[in-house]
């Protein structure tokens, strides 16, 4: 009998044990999400001022380029002065931002931004840069 009750209790917390440790699954992300983890794709369909370009010049730009203040001179922070500045200069803004080496790298001391942000500049000033 002793015998019996040893083996039941035996075998109970053997499966108390079991039940126990597969409750100490971590959640995983990427586990869980895998879809999330994937870049999304750069649209360059449609891209407009007012959204993608001008996200780009907020996100990217404008902590030194805007305002009356703005580093040497040059506003990037609404349409008319980037319109302004783009006539005056031609692809100067381009090569910036792609770092070609043809005109000071931006954002200064910073890593070029990604090429998905710099086709739709580039896209859109191909565009003629409307105020879309």
């Amino acid at each position: 009998m002793i015998k019996k009750a040893f083996s039941f209790f035996s075998l109970s917390a053997i499966a108390i044990a079991i039940v126990s440790l597969s409750g100490c699954y971590y959640d995983v992300e990427e586990d869980l999400y895998p879809d999330s983890q994937l870049p999304t794709a750069c649209d360059t369909s449609n891209v407009r001022y007012a959204v993608e370009v001008k996200n780009v010049f907020d996100a990217r730009c404008n902590s030194c380029h805007a305002g009356v203040n703005a580093s040497a001179g040059i506003r990037l922070d609404n349409h008319a002065d980037i319109k302004t500045y783009l006539d005056q200069t031609g692809s100067r803004l381009l090569s910036s931002i792609e770092q070609d080496g043809n005109a000071s790298s931006m954002p200064q001391g910073q890593p070029k931004i990604p090429d998905c942000e710099i086709n739709q500049v580039k896209i859109w000033i191909a565009n003629g840069y409307p105020e879309n």
